[in-house]
């Protein structure tokens, strides 16, 4: 199994945040699905599946816990993760009905992308230019909207300042920030953050390799316990379970 996420181009990096793709290996030989399971998300994706029961597209909804699928052998996933503080006019699909879901993506978005799930094989970098080349011909006929003090807040939890000082330094009541918030991101900030820190923390120990004990104090958990807890709360299943599923898994960020 391959995880691989590709950054975009200069073009569109003000709205996609990455394109990503998971493969498992043909080589794989077992007929069952494997129950794959992922960290919660704060972005909503445009999702290109190629599996044996069904081609075409998705769209996968942020999440606040773990995401389970059934996953069978020789399939193909290749998603456009969209930056969480935008929104499309018209509507390419609503935050607030997505939140832990997946649902079908609109007949616009399958009638750009059908095609190419269909005949889904190998993802190289043709492909994703090709991908891309797709997803700006479909956002050119939306207007992208963007608040600029949401945009603010998104980054700021994103690099681990706390609610408290983001709400000092925004000029809004609290209430008011909390509310355009939700409406715009479709998470409340604490939801947010909680996920920001979770996959901010599980880049470091996947991709860098860095010791769990370190990595939870240096993420403002009080201590080893509250981490185990907190990590089995929202993914259902004990961190180390987790990680030894992760570690069958190649990983590979551009």
């Amino acid at each position: 199994m391959v995880y691989r996420e590709y950054p975009p181009s200069e073009k569109l990096r003000d709205i996609v945040l990455n394109y990503w793709s998971f493969k498992i290996d043909e080589e794989t030989q077992s007929s069952s699905p494997i129950q794959h399971i992922t960290l919660p998300d704060n972005s909503v994706s445009i999702v290109l599946i190629s599996q044996p029961y069904f081609q075409g597209v998705r769209m996968l909804g942020q999440h606040t816990h773990q995401f389970e699928q059934s996953i069978f052998p020789n399939s193909i996933y290749l998603g456009i993760r969209l930056l969480p503080w935008l929104n499309f006019r018209p509507a390419l699909f609503e935050r607030k009905e997505m939140l832990n879901t997946t649902a079908a993506a609109l007949p616009l978005i399958e009638s750009y992308f059908n095609e190419m799930a269909s005949v889904l094989k190998q993802i190289d970098d043709d492909l994703i230019q090709e991908l891309e080349n797709t997803f700006l011909q479909l956002i050119n006929t939306c207007t992208i909207v963007q608040n600029d003090m949401i945009k603010y807040i998104c980054l700021a939890l994103d690099k681990g300042v706390s609610i408290a000082t983001i709400v000092e330094e925004v000029p809004f009541s609290v209430r008011v920030i909390q509310k355009k918030f939700k409406a715009d991101v479709g998470l409340t900030m604490r939801q947010y953050a909680n996920t920001s820190r979770q996959r901010r923390l599980w880049t470091e120990r996947l991709y860098e390799g860095r010791d769990i004990k370190e990595l939870i104090y240096d993420y403002n958990f009080y201590d080893q316990a509250h981490f185990i807890n907190h990590f089995k709360k929202i993914m259902k299943v004990p961190h180390s379970v987790f990680e030894a599923y992760q570690q069958q898994i190649e990983l590979v960020i551009d």
